[in-house]
């Protein structure tokens, strides 16, 4: 058995509005994925007289069922069949690999290939497997066989990548545009509700042989659009790893060849809601700890503060974030550049950065570009508890506002009579008509705790 370990950082997300779409209100929310197995083109047949395709394994009953036993005793929580898991689509077919599925304690999704269609047909199959992932979806695209499920802490999208001619036979994959409406609308959904979400289909998008998939480029856009970062898939028979900019591919192995095999993800906990301390006392008692990451650009400043403000034993912090971000992460206190963001990052290290990635060093290219940057955690400043948490709270709402003088922001948004701001920058040197932008970090603090003799 081979295993495949991803971190990933459940912080991803999509879906809203599109085309018509089946919903169902009863969700699986209360169940955590914290691990997946995934295995594909079992081609499940019950004899060798069965189909005669010399590339099934005769025992590929016997080997799927003894893979199915290692999966159960496992820690595994969701089975993914990644498509082809029955060799021609028979009835019978389908029935024996229920009958397997039924002895397990998992939950399980499954991915319709395009031999599991062959006999049993396009519109049977939701009805043939209600139990394994129709029957608890949140979502059906109306055009195809593919269907969403919401779990606690991850959305396992599951696509239909079968092109079905007059004749419902299968061919190279095709969306329609109302299918692909409705993928953006499931993505969009998982986006706004801050969940992860993991896309399984059987034909790969990245990894071809002869086939030539004309709308890669067209989902490549939407994974990079919502931030999806795994693709899993099968069909090829062989096992594969592939990326595009932030996207994973992972192509499946046929479980029933030699060496048997299937993957294992094992996904990874909210990085904001690590106790990172405990973490590294764990996980790193005694030894110099660097942090190194490509952060996903919507959750940077709160992924760098939270390692910020833990008080972990952190030496650095080097990270790819977009450039824009970079400039303001790395902008002296003082200057036009600079931000509430800069000044949190000042008050822990020295930010420096290292080099430019310019959006073409990815395929597909993201619209923007990146940087590479370090933070050197020192925390040359400190100020007591109840200065801190003071200190911060002007910072941000002086940046909130930073077009207005500190008089006019401060004055709205934390009622100190503008008499006392004046008073307070009169203290530190500074005119009534002075905006945050011109305050460097030492005159920051010093503002800071004069401005908090003020408080009435």
């Amino acid at each position: 058995m081979k295993k495949l370990f991803i971190s990933l950082c459940m912080l991803l997300t999509v879906c809203g509005c599109a085309s018509k779409q089946e919903v169902n209100n009863i969700y699986t929310e209360n169940i955590i994925i914290d691990n997946i197995a995934f295995i594909s083109d079992t081609h499940l047949q019950l004899n060798v007289q069965d189909d005669g395709i010399s590339y099934i394994n005769t025992l590929n009953a016997d080997i799927l069922q003894c893979a199915l036993y290692e999966i159960n005793d496992s820690d595994t929580d969701l089975l993914v069949l990644c498509g082809d898991n029955t060799n021609s689509g028979k009835a019978e077919q389908h029935e024996k690999l229920i009958e397997m599925l039924n002895n397990l304690d998992k939950e399980v999704l499954i991915v319709p290939g395009n031999h599991d269609l062959g006999s049993s047909g396009y519109s049977s199959f939701p009805e043939i497997y209600k139990d394994y992932g129709y029957g608890k979806s949140y979502s059906r695209d109306a055009d195809s066989l593919s269907y969403s499920v919401i779990y606690k802490n991850l959305m396992m999208l599951i696509l239909d990548t079968n092109n079905y001619d007059d004749k419902w036979e299968t061919g190279i994959p095709v969306f329609s545009s109302s299918t692909l409406k409705w993928i953006e609308s499931q993505l969009k959904y998982s986006k706004e509700n801050d969940m992860a979400v993991i896309v399984a289909g059987h034909y790969p998008i990245l990894t071809r042989q002869t086939e030539e998939f004309t709308q890669q480029k067209t989902i490549l856009d939407l994974f990079d659009k919502y931030d999806v970062r795994l693709y899993v898939a099968g069909h090829l028979h062989y096992h594969a790893v592939n990326k595009a900019g932030s996207l994973t591919e992972l192509v499946v192995e046929q479980t029933t060849s030699y060496p048997v095999s299937y993957e294992m993800l094992e996904i990874n906990e909210d990085i904001m809601n690590v106790d990172i301390c405990k973490l590294i006392s764990e996980e790193f008692d005694g030894m110099d700890v660097a942090v190194c990451a490509n952060l996903p650009y919507y959750i940077t400043s709160p992924v760098i503060m939270h390692f910020l403000e833990s008080g972990a034993p952190v030496k650095s912090l080097t990270v790819m974030v977009q450039k824009e971000a970079a400039e303001r992460l790395c902008a002296e206190p003082g200057t036009r550049q600079s931000g509430a963001i800069s000044v949190a990052v000042r008050y822990y290290g020295d930010a420096k950065t290292l080099f430019s990635v310019s959006r073409g060093s990815f395929i597909p290219a993201p619209n923007v570009d990146s940087a590479v940057i370090r933070i050197d955690v020192n925390k040359k400043y400190s100020l007591e508890p109840e200065d801190e948490k003071f200190f911060f709270s002007v910072v941000k709402s002086a940046f909130s506002q930073r077009r207005k003088t500190l008089a006019n922001s401060l004055s709205s948004m934390l009622s100190f009579t503008k008499q006392d701001i004046y008073a307070a920058l009169a203290e530190t040197g500074f005119s009534e008509n002075t905006r945050v932008e011109q305050l460097d970090m030492e005159s920051l603090m010093n503002f800071s705790l004069n401005l908090k003799k003020y408080i009435h």
